[in-house]
């Protein structure tokens, strides 16, 4: 079953997985999520909106406030750099979440990069995936390909040097210093031990005077100091003469739907959305009425039920009827998902359903789901199941 720390809303989310063996790691990281879920709403960071743990596997699903925008590693894929008033106006809401971060929570985010910094369509940023990182092994080994964590590393920390807010700070400015010229700024290293002496040995990698503009040029040569007791803090750089130069929401708005893959996106919830509803199905069948919106319709075979607590009465009585009060193996055989209107979609889903204690009976269903999304919150408004099996 799952241990639920809170129960998400079913509006657009996005649900990060993370394996964690190691029961008192495990034990730590929710006690922690239980007091990040509980905090206030803060310009900056992305919010949590819940958790719950998957015993069976040692999987910790997350509940996070989705972002349709993606992050500034989807922009950086085009290779182009981007304007500097469009990151001079995202840098005021990451620095805000970073401030937070590390004057409140007295916390060190370990994973700043662009893939963690994500946007939304109306032209804001924030932060993500804040006091995970410490709980998930980031080392030079594990991290071969340079794929996450290492290439944004401050020389402290690639050094097994005691590290601080500070790191967070040089992170930043290689992200930033990335947006702003296209490109990752290291170049030409050919394995893990070369790049870990041009982070420490060499100077910053800075570019030549007139690449940049002179605001520009400074706050990333001040956020890249080698000497991590003269890197800004967050709140000093809030003050810099660059973020001046700072667009206003809608321009960097506009920009951002350039870029934006946001039916793509919608689709992807969709899906998830399908997968939860199955999951729920799986393993905490009581939850599953509130799925669905309140004037929904489901249909099982000849019989029509309206409502949340029908259709939830419903589907637990056929639950029953197949696994008695034992658990059930789910099995989503495939999905076909089409979107409907500007904001729904249409599924068809091919499921069996077994009793646990006798796997090789099984029993197969196509179901038809429309799923619609009103005021950010996603709801199965039609659901026709026919048993094929």
């Amino acid at each position: 079953m799952y241990q639920a720390i809170h129960a998400p809303s079913h509006r657009f989310v996005a649900v990060k997985n993370i394996k964690i063996f190691e029961k008192e790691k495990r034990s730590q990281m929710l006690n922690e999520l239980k007091a990040l879920i509980d905090s206030p709403t803060v310009p900056g960071l992305v919010a949590f909106l819940g958790a719950f743990y998957i015993p069976e596997i040692g999987e910790i699903s997350l509940v996070l406030e989705y972002m349709n925008g993606g992050s500034l590693a989807d922009i950086l894929q085009r290779g182009c750099p981007m304007p500097e008033n469009v990151l001079a106006r995202l840098l005021v809401d990451v620095l805000r979440g970073l401030r937070y971060l590390h004057e409140e929570r007295r916390m060190v985010h370990r994973d700043i990069k662009p893939a963690n910094i994500l946007l939304d369509l109306n032209g804001g940023a924030k932060v993500s995936d804040f006091g995970i990182s410490k709980y998930v092994d980031n080392t030079l080994a594990v991290c071969a390909t340079f794929v996450g964590t290492v290439t944004y590393m401050s020389p402290e920390r690639v050094d097994s040097q005691p590290y601080a807010f500070a790191a967070d700070i040089w992170s930043l400015g290689l992200a930033i210093l990335e947006c702003a010229t296209g490109h990752f700024p290291y170049t030409g290293f050919h394995g893990p031990v070369e790049l870990m002496i041009m982070v420490t040995g060499d100077p910053p990698p800075l570019p030549e005077p007139g690449v940049l503009s002179p605001p520009l040029h400074d706050f990333l040569a001040q956020c890249l100091r080698k000497d991590p007791a003269q890197r800004p803090t967050a709140a000093q750089l809030l003050e810099h003469p660059f973020l001046r130069a700072a667009c206003s929401r809608e321009d960097a708005s506009q920009y951002i739907h350039r870029f934006s893959y946001a039916d793509k996106r919608l689709q992807e919830q969709a899906m998830s959305f399908i997968a939860h509803m199955y999951t729920v199905l799986e393993k905490s069948i009581d939850r599953i009425g509130a799925m669905y919106d309140p004037d929904a319709v489901l249909t099982l075979g000849s019989t029509a039920v309206r409502g949340q607590d029908r259709i939830g009465r419903a589907l637990k009585k056929q639950f029953k009827s197949i696994c008695g009060n034992d658990k059930a193996i789910c099995s989503v055989l495939c999905v076909d998902c089409q979107p409907v209107g500007a904001t729904g979609f249409l599924a068809v889903v091919q499921v069996s359903l077994s009793p646990e204690y006798a796997p090789s009976i099984v029993f197969k269903f196509q179901d038809t789901v429309v799923i619609k999304n009103v005021d950010a919150q996603m709801r199965l408004v039609n659901h026709i199941q026919q048993q094929l099996s």
